[in-house]
């Protein structure tokens, strides 16, 4: 995985303003999403950190994408292998959604999923290098 540094190509998401607001429990913790590919209930949000940390993340796509122009809000899928990240990002909330759909669908696994090097910051900021597709994981 390449060095990641923020340009053209990157997308910064905070876990706190991204996703749907019905997401967030009073308290400002993240609530819980089923997960429609497993039917599992996930808990969204970032785990904290104490120093930046690289991954790899799954960006997936609603199966009838619907750009924010025609009023609906579409939701992205983003995770990493082991769950401690899981966000949904919201097209209207998302400056590089539209991007990041077609990066997606040009090149990725069916036009719904791809694999991207990502940072996790302490601060809960995860920076997603949407225009470096990488191999499909096992996961």
């Amino acid at each position: 995985m390449s060095k990641l540094t923020y340009g053209k190509g990157h997308v910064v998401v905070d876990p706190r303003t991204c996703g749907p607001p019905e997401l967030y429990n009073g308290d400002g913790s993240l609530g819980s999403i089923v997960d429609p590919c497993s039917s599992k209930v996930q808990q969204c949000g970032v785990s904290k950190l104490s120093r930046s940390k690289t991954m790899i993340v799954k960006v997936q796509t609603p199966e009838d994408v619907k750009i924010v122009h025609d009023g609906i809000d579409d939701y992205l899928m983003v995770y990493n292998e082991k769950h401690d990240v899981h966000l949904l990002v919201s097209s209207k909330k998302c400056a590089q959604y539209a991007a990041i759909v077609k990066s997606v669908a040009d090149k990725g696994i069916v036009g719904r999923k791809a694999y991207f090097p990502a940072r996790l910051a302490p601060d809960g900021l995860l920076t997603i290098n949407y225009l470096e597709h990488l191999a499909p994981q096992n996961w």
